[in-house]
């Protein structure tokens, strides 16, 4: 039984190797004319390190994602004291505030950095399914897509929380004004 077990592993790498060398052959010219297996493979490497780095714990994206969720954290914190009619901080109304400027920057690059990269995994053309090397080009252009997605997701929140910030500033400040607007009478009924 362990024999026989052998040989089937054996003929499944020999198989799997035959799936991925023909896979490699093809994939010399799928894609953007002009590149070679040689650039394409260099793409690759570039857009798999760069992720691997971006996405690392120290890595910019890592940054980005975690100073958004201390902002979402603390707007949170901000809403759930205003429902409970505690969203005074020393006697000063606390606001949700934008993120900073340097944070959107950041989304940005990286934005365009990813960009750059979905194209170019797009340009490597669309490899047989079941080989390896399809499964990492696939995976890669999925992670990604997600990183995109969710950068895109974040700037969205961003801008909504700031939208309703603002409404809830302006009903604010309409209820001030209808509580000091004073009532038109004739003068003579004041006494």
């Amino acid at each position: 039984m362990v024999d026989r077990n052998e040989i089937l592993v054996q003929l499944e790498i020999e198989e799997t190797g035959k799936i991925n060398a023909a896979a490699l052959k093809r994939w010399k010219d799928l894609g953007t004319l002009g590149w070679g297996l040689e650039e394409k493979i260099q793409i690759l490497d570039e857009v798999i390190s760069g992720v691997w780095i971006l996405g690392d714990s120290g890595g910019k994206y890592g940054r980005v994602v975690r100073r958004f969720e201390r902002w979402l954290t603390g707007c949170q914190d901000i809403l759930e004291a205003r429902a409970h009619n505690e969203g005074l901080e020393d006697d000063e109304l606390v606001f949700l505030e934008e993120l900073d400027a340097g944070w959107k920057d950041d989304c940005l690059v990286l934005v365009r950095k990813l960009e750059s990269w979905r194209d170019h995994l797009k340009n490597l053309g669309t490899l047989d399914s079941g080989s390896s090397l399809a499964i990492v080009v696939d995976g890669c252009r999925s992670l990604v897509s997600g990183m995109l997605t969710e950068l895109n997701v974040m700037a969205q929140i961003e801008r909504d929380a700031m939208s309703m910030e603002a409404e809830w500033i302006k009903s604010m400040n309409d209820d001030v004004l209808d509580e000091d607007t004073p009532v038109a009478g004739a003068i003579w009924r004041s006494r």
